[in-house]
C-alpha cells in the first residue's frame, strides 16, 4: 500500500523554496547551475544524518521543478503550480514512504508509483516522485525501482532521500546523483537562531545541542527547550546533595511523573550535564561545554566532584538511558539511579 502524508503536512513541507534553506549553498548553487544548464540528473539521492535538511531540499527542488515562473530552481511560489504543491494536492507529485517510523517500504508502494507515473503528466511537462528514507527499502522494492531509475521517461524525475548511503543496493546508488547533506556549523547555527530573534547565549546553547541540525535548532528555539532544561538544572542538577539523596528527595520523585519521552530527554540532560563538568574539570582545548549558557553553575560545580565520581556517572546515566529504552518500569529505573548515584557520591552512607 502506498503510504503519504495527508494534505496538511503536504502543505506544510512543500511551502519552501530554495532560496529559503538555511547553510547549504554548495548543493543549492550546484543543483541551480545544472538547472540552467539544462543538465539536471532524472534521479537526485540527498543522504545524511537525520535532521540536517534532506526532505527540506527535496522538497524544494520539487516545488522548482514543477513551478510554472522559475527560470531555475527557486519556485515563485505564487503560480498555479506552487499552490497546488504547497496544498499537497499537486497531481504529478508522487510520494513513497514507510508506514510507520520503524516500518519498511514494500515492493506494493513502489509499484503502485509506477503505475501512476506511466500516466502523462497531468499538468506541465513533468512529474516526480519522491522516495523518503530509500534506505528503508526492502530488497524486492529496490529491485522494482531499479527499472524505473535505468529507463526514466521523458519528464520524469525521481527524489530520493536516506540516512545511510550503503543501506542502499550499489544498483540504485550508481543511477541516481548522491549528494551528501552535511551538518552545519555551530557557528552558522547560532547565527541561523539569532536572526530569529534568540538572545546569543541562547542561540549558542541550543546550536550545540543541535549538533549540526536546522531542524532540531529550530524545534528546540520554539518548544522552549532552554528554558525546560534550565528549570531542571536549577531545581536538581546543580545540587549534588540532591543527587546524593542525602537531602529532600523531592526532586526524584517529580521524575516519575515524567512521561517516558520526557524522561528520556531528562536522562540525556542528565548525561550532559555531567559531560560538561568533566569537560570543565579537565579544560581539554577545542571542547566546549554542551550547556554554555551555564558556565557560571558548572565552573562553579566542578569542584565539587572528582574525576573518576564524574566517570561513573556518565556510565550510570548511559546505563540507565539503555535500560529505558528497553522498556523498564520508569519508576524502578528511576529507584535504581537514585540508589546507583548515592552510592557513588556518598559511598560511606551505603555501608
Amino acid at each position: 500500500m502506498l503510504a503519504t502524508s495527508d494534505k496538511r503536512q503536504a502543505a506544510d513541507e512543500m511551502a519552501i523554496s530554495l532560496k529559503d534553506i538555511y547553510g547549504q549553498s554548495e548543493i543549492i548553487a550546484q543543483l541551480e547551475s545544472a538547472s540552467r544548464a539544462g543538465r539536471l540528473a532524472h534521479a537526485y539521492l540527498f543522504w545524511g544524518p537525520e535532521g540536517v535538511g534532506k526532505s527540506t531540499l527535496a522538497r524544494a527542488v520539487i516545488k522548482g521543478l514543477l513551478c510554472d515562473e522559475a527560470g531555475g530552481l527557486a519556485s515563485c511560489g505564487c503560480c498555479p503550480s506552487c499552490r497546488q504543491a504547497e496544498a499537497g494536492s499537486h497531481p504529478d507529485v508522487m510520494i513513497i514512504e514507510p508506514e510507520s517510523p520503524a516500518g519498511a517500504i514494500g515492493i506494493e508502494a513502489v509499484r503502485a508509483v509506477q503505475a501512476r507515473a506511466s500516466l502523462k503528466p497531468f499538468r506541465g511537462t513533468k512529474k516526480v516522485v519522491l522516495v523518503r528514507r530509500a534506505d528503508l527499502m526492502t530488497p524486492e522494492a529496490s529491485h522494482a525501482l531499479l527499472k524505473s531509475l535505468e529507463e526514466p521517461d521523458p519528464g520524469m524525475y525521481w527524489i530520493l532521500t536516506a540516512r545511510h548511503l550503503r543501506a542502499l543496493p550499489a544498483t540504485v546508488r550508481s543511477r541516481t546523483q548522491p549528494i551528501s547533506v552535511r551538518p552545519l556549523p555551530e557557528e552558522e547555527l547560532a547565527a541561523i537562531l539569532g536572526g530569529r530573534g534568540m538572545g546569543a547565549g541562547e542561540a549558542q546553547t541550543c546550536a550545540r545541542l543541535a549538533e549540526g541540525s536546522v531542524g532540531k535548532a529550530l524545534r528546540l528555539c520554539e518548544a522552549g527547550e532552554v528554558k525546560w532544561k534550565n528549570r531542571w538544572i536549577d531545581s536538581f542538577l546543580v545540587d549534588r546533595e540532591l543527587l546524593a539523596g542525602s537531602s529532600r528527595r523531592a526532586p526524584w520523585r517529580e521524575l516519575e511523573k515524567l512521561e517516558r519521552a520526557e524522561l528520556e530527554k531528562f536522562l540525556d540532560l542528565f548525561a550532559q550535564w555531567f559531560r560538561d563538568l568533566l569537560v570543565c574539570s579537565e579544560s581539554v582545548k577545542g571542547v566546549f561545554p554542551l550547556n554554555g549558557d551555564r558556565e557560571d553553575a558548572l565552573r562553579s560545580e566542578k569542584a565539587r566532584y572528582t574525576h573518576e565520581e564524574l566517570i561513573q556517572l556518565i556510565e550510570v546515566v548511559a546505563e540507565g538511558r539503555n535500560l529505558l529504552d528497553r522498556n523498564v518500569n520508569t519508576k524502578v529505573l528511576i529507584g535504581w539511579l537514585e540508589q546507583t548515584i548515592s552510592e557513588i557520591l556518598c559511598p560511606k552512607s551505603s555501608t
